[in-house]
């Protein structure tokens, strides 16, 4: 699937929100989800092909898990997103229940926000690509987003999801290894 006048729309007024807060919490009323272009594109995706924003939340989880790497070496998040690559990848069945838990931080300093928003970017990609209910997705991002800002990288990751991630997810595959690393620091693929 190629990308739509109104994804193309909807990316180029995500890309003027760049400095916007995109923190979405659950609870959060539909209307401030309404408000943010970015939430509007994923929304906008979900309509138009939720398996193309299954593959987005699946490697929005993966990028945003590498916060809890960074901090720590507790395996548990890292089993719930090797169970669901082997799904988006292989199609192999994961424990879905299991899947979908928000495995807490175990921190309750300075790190637990970043390590808090990895571990819940990867349960609700895990939920929206089991349950297909577009607010999942927005809070997926919204976590990864969250857990990206404690670290200090500018807007790397929200470029990198608009220029790499989406993209790629809509041509439903596997990023290669140079779009997995695309703007972290030292890549050879940076923002333009």
């Amino acid at each position: 699937m190629g990308m739509s006048k109104r994804i193309q729309e909807l990316l180029q007024q995500t890309r003027g929100e760049l400095t916007r807060n995109w923190d979405i919490d659950e609870g959060m009323r539909t209307a401030i989800m309404e408000e943010l272009a970015y939430s509007r594109l994923l929304w906008a995706l979900h309509a138009e092909d939720t398996d193309a924003l299954a593959w987005l939340t699946f490697f929005i989880a993966r990028r945003g898990y590498s916060c809890w790497v960074a901090n720590t070496d507790d395996p548990r998040v890292g089993r719930q997103l090797e169970m669901l690559s082997d799904y988006v990848l292989y199609g192999t069945n994961p424990d879905w229940e299991k899947l979908q838990n928000h495995v807490p931080s175990p921190y309750n300093d300075c790190r637990y926000s970043d390590t808090q928003s990895a571990s819940d970017s990867v349960a609700y990609a895990a939920k929206y690509i089991h349950q297909r209910s577009p607010e999942l997705a927005v809070y997926c991002a919204s976590s990864a987003d969250v857990a990206y800002d404690h670290i200090l990288v500018d807007h790397q990751f929200r470029l990198w999801f608009l220029d790499i991630a989406l993209p790629v997810a809509l041509e439903k595959r596997e990023m290669s290894a140079s779009e997995r690393e695309a703007y972290r620091p030292g890549s050879e693929i940076q923002p333009r």
